[in-house]
């Protein structure tokens, strides 16, 4: 079984919480937190939110 990864950043306007239940609803297995501290600054709770 293949599994899927996407960045935490794709490019749309939405708060952190938004974004890690859009990248979960989409089926992706993982996400990477490349830019997490450059584009918000609550990013040490995102493993939290994902």
């Amino acid at each position: 079984m293949r599994k899927y990864t996407i960045v935490d950043y794709f490019g749309y306007d939405l708060s952190p919480q938004e974004r890690m239940k859009a990248i979960k609803t989409a089926g992706f297995d993982g996400v990477i937190l490349l830019w997490a501290n450059y584009f918000d600054s609550d990013y040490k709770e995102f493993p939290k939110y994902a």
